[in-house]
């Protein structure tokens, strides 16, 4: 991993408030193939349609549905930035 796990949990928190509880997820669930020999190829990634659950017993399930969406722009969506960017 690029970043430590203390890295993310101190960047997540400089945006919102953690509370005893929150679950932070992190790094590849298990079936994406990112970084398989093959990652030039769809079958194996997640579809449209299909559904990711992720289980806490005692808490529950939650179900995420896979849509479909346009590629955003290069350089564009959800990039975790450098750690001295936003440390005092």
């Amino acid at each position: 991993m690029i970043h430590s796990l203390w890295e993310l949990i101190e960047y997540g928190s400089s945006n919102i408030t953690l509370f005893p509880g929150d679950v932070l997820n992190n790094g590849t669930s298990g079936g994406t193939l990112a970084g398989a020999a093959n990652a030039g190829e769809r079958e194996g990634y997640l579809q449209a349609g299909e559904v990711v659950e992720a289980s806490i017993d005692g808490i529950g399930t939650l179900r995420m549905p896979v849509v479909a969406e346009e590629a955003p722009p290069g350089g564009t969506g959800t990039r975790l930035p450098p750690v001295n960017t936003y440390r005092n």
